[in-house]
């Protein structure tokens, strides 16, 4: 069961890291700034993530949306700003197409925590 989801959520992350990582670049690249652009671009993410790690991945689909909301959003502000400063340093320290670059490395090394409290704690699957 645990690599069955482990799986499906790796499927669903990689589509969020898609779409959050082109959001992230096309909003930088009209001259957005980095910070802004990085929470704007993971709204983005965790918008597609929720509704499919909710219906797919930990079959959460038929409870309310009330406390997973809740425990979703608290989870999703912590990883935002543990990203954005990561991303946000990059971009000061190695320039812009390099925060491009490290964008999905840093939002996918934070998958991994993620998978964890978001099993046990967000959907308690």
């Amino acid at each position: 069961m645990i690599a069955g989801q482990a799986f499906r959520f790796v499927l669903v992350g990689l589509a969020q890291i898609a779409v959050d990582a082109a959001a992230f670049v096309a909003l930088t690249y009209a001259g957005a700034p980095v910070a802004p652009s990085n929470i704007a671009a993971r709204v983005s993410g965790a918008a597609l993530g929720f509704a499919l790690n909710r219906r797919f991945t930990f079959r959460g689909g038929g409870r309310g949306l009330g406390g997973a909301g809740l425990r979703f959003a608290t989870l999703w502000g912590v990883m935002t700003c543990v990203s954005t400063v990561l991303v946000g340093w990059t971009s000061g320290a190695l320039g812009l197409e390099a925060a491009w670059l490290a964008k999905p490395l840093v939002d996918g090394a934070l998958a991994a925590i993620s998978f964890v409290a978001t099993k046990w704690w967000v959907f308690r699957a």
